[in-house]
């Protein structure tokens, strides 16, 4: 229950304007709810349940993670060096990492941009961006 309570409160759906700008297919959803959603163009996803820290990546891999564990996941996410992520901008280490690797393309996005969270559009405390890579 604890697990599924989390899991809720850090569902912020990447809007579908993304995906229609980015026009690119995905192996993976590596971060996706249970279920998926049906707008992102991925073969497969992995939700909370699959724990998509632990599983294989393969082949290009879009990812959306927890933005208070975003440590993590972009370690994992720079090591398999195929696909795009939606990040905070941050002043951490791991964000460093990305910029001073020529393999990695970061844009950042409006900041006017709004996630499904809740069945309400809600805008976040930071500025976001997309990173891309492909080794």
């Amino acid at each position: 229950m604890k697990i599924e309570k989390y899991y809720i409160l850090m569902e912020w759906y990447t809007p579908e304007w993304i995906f229609n700008k980015l026009d690119m297919e995905f192996d993976i959803d590596v971060c996706a709810p249970k279920g998926g959603i049906d707008y992102i163009p991925a073969k497969k996803h992995f939700c909370i349940e699959d724990d998509g820290l632990t599983q294989k990546w393969e082949g290009k891999v879009w990812m959306n993670p927890p933005f208070k564990e975003a440590c993590k996941w972009m370690a994992k996410f720079h090591e398999h060096g195929n696909g795009v992520a939606l990040v905070p901008v941050s002043k951490t280490k791991w964000f460093d990492r990305l910029i001073e690797d020529p393999k990695v393309k970061i844009e950042i996005l409006p900041s006017t941009l709004q996630f499904n969270h809740e069945n309400k559009m809600c805008s976040v405390r930071s500025p976001c961006c997309l990173v891309y890579i492909n080794n």
